[in-house]
């Protein structure tokens, strides 16, 4: 409102000493009053204003007429709070001594348009840091699906709204879920207490990528399944091999010491499957042909050698077989031997001539197989 009279004068009145300081005294002790509370807009002509009153959270230094205590206020040197209701809302700071040149741009837009919140400034190339408090940590909505369409929760810029979306999200409490043009690709579920994981490493150059289980435990298992009747399959046509540490044992033979006996048929397992075997010239001096799984050949004395395997079998006894040819191809045979050990890692056999005298064999074939 205006600035109210001290005197409303008349015609022919006499203007005295006093009315007139009553006038001037009037304007100098309720200057405010001209301008407050205003009538009208009011225009600064392009000054700033300055000097404001830094308020508190509770009565702001700029407030608005319909809410006393949400508005803006400067609770430090160099901060801007925002309270709403009284209580901090929001705040800018700055505790950098060179001058801040890049800072958080928040951008509107359209409908149907996502608004942005980007890195801006003079530095050609922004990164952007998201920090929370102490052990806190950074939540969001789970996203959501419409029949086999996924819409994740983290996606990615140019994908933004389309159907055809790719990032991560979580369908249900405990999940993450990998989504890729849309779809569900891969899916990590929780477990109660779990301290063992599945543990990817990358490789360089042609070095294998490494699929492995990790974790709290010692002697941890990794679980591979097809869905329902679904088959599993390992490597393409391309594929140069596969192979296999140990070996494989269907679940319905059991393992360790409770393993069954009796194969599947058609089936090959570790036990009926040749762990070494050996084709070698048995006159002096010996020499090997072909081998797998044998360091060495030793002839001890006539017709009488013993094989070292390169990897061990678990234990004797296990099964090994043999023939051979003596004396330009007549027929011999192959036993045990008494004079040479029979373990774990070595097998003596002897050659026989049909007499049933040990002769050095011209060839003889030997295969072994047991449990390693």
């Amino acid at each position: 409102m205006a600035l109210s009279r001290v005197t409303t004068w008349t015609a022919g009145q006499t203007l005295s000493a006093s009315a007139l300081n009553g006038e001037f005294n009037n304007i100098l002790d309720n200057a405010l009053s001209l301008i407050s509370p205003l009538t009208g807009n009011l225009n600064a002509n392009g000054f700033n204003v300055t000097n404001l009153g830094a308020g508190t959270l509770g009565v702001p230094g700029v407030a608005f007429n319909n809410d006393s205590n949400s508005g803006v206020t400067s609770t430090a040197p160099d901060v801007l709070d925002f309270p709403t209701g009284g209580l901090r809302a929001f705040q800018i700071a700055t505790a950098l001594t060179g001058g801040a040149v890049n800072y958080m741009l928040a951008t509107p837009a359209a409908a149907a348009t996502w608004p942005t919140l980007a890195a801006a400034g003079s530095d050609p190339n922004l990164g952007m840091r998201l920090q929370v408090a102490g052990t806190g940590w950074v939540a969001a909505r789970r996203g959501r699906s419409t029949g086999s369409t996924f819409w994740p929760t983290y996606g990615f810029y140019e994908e933004h709204g389309r159907a055809e979306v790719a990032g991560v999200m979580q369908i249900a409490a405990g999940t993450l879920d990998l989504i890729a043009g849309g779809r569900r690709v891969l899916q990590a579920s929780a477990y109660a207490d779990a301290t063992n994981y599945l543990q990817v490493v990358p490789s360089a150059g042609s070095a294998q990528v490494t699929l492995n289980a990790a974790g709290g435990g010692t002697n941890v298992g990794l679980f591979l399944d097809s869905l329902g009747t679904g088959s599993i399959a390992l490597g393409s046509g391309d594929t140069a091999e596969i192979a296999v540490g140990t070996a494989f044992i269907p679940a319905s033979l059991g393992a360790g010491p409770s393993l069954g006996n009796t194969p599947a048929a058609h089936a090959l397992y570790r036990e009926n499957v040749v762990k070494g075997w050996i084709n070698f010239k048995g006159t002096t001096p010996a020499s090997i042909y072909g081998n797998f799984n044998v360091t060495s050949l030793t002839r001890t004395s006539l017709g009488i050698y013993n094989i070292t395997w390169d990897r061990d079998f678990a234990a004797t006894p296990y099964a090994v077989a043999g023939a051979c040819t003596v004396n330009a191809a007549r027929g011999g045979f192959v036993t045990l031997s008494l004079a040479t050990p029979f373990t774990a890692g070595v097998t003596g056999i002897e050659a026989f001539y049909e007499d049933g005298v040990n002769r050095d064999a011209d060839t003889v074939t030997l295969i072994a197989i047991g449990a390693q």
